[in-house]
């Protein structure tokens, strides 16, 4: 599924710039401590899934284990971030994974809390409480 992947392409403003994928604005933290890399990446990922088709499909993923599959000999990227990042050979951590399944959780809770303020809206937005 290309469309989860930080290749794909989409408008991502951060740092003030536009950049065309979340991997072409994750250039922009290279070399960051690791806790940095990973707040950017999640905030850029929240970012790319404000898409409404691309947020669709993310939750139509359901509970669905995501996982960012590295295939051995066919990335550029070094062995230990694509242990970090992603699996290869059923290894590794799996953060851009973990990532997006954040991601869609968080889109969950908010599609819950629309939802419910929807249907109270009949009663008004006096501020008070509905008992």
């Amino acid at each position: 599924n290309y469309w989860l992947s930080n290749d794909h392409p989409c408008t991502i403003e951060f740092g003030g710039q536009k950049y065309s994928s979340v991997a072409a604005a994750m250039t922009r933290v290279d070399g960051a401590p690791l806790v940095e890399r990973i707040d950017s990446c999640a905030e850029m990922l929240k970012r790319k899934f404000e898409d409404e088709n691309l947020r669709g499909m993310l939750l139509d993923t359901g509970n669905a284990q995501l996982l960012n599959r590295y295939v051995p000999g066919q990335s550029a990227f070094p062995q230990s971030e694509k242990l970090l990042w992603g699996v290869v050979n059923n290894q590794g951590k799996n953060v851009l994974g973990q990532l997006l399944m954040a991601v869609r959780d968080n889109l969950r809770r908010e599609s819950k809390v629309k939802l419910i303020k929807e249907t109270l809206s009949p009663f008004g937005d006096s501020g008070g409480s509905v008992a």
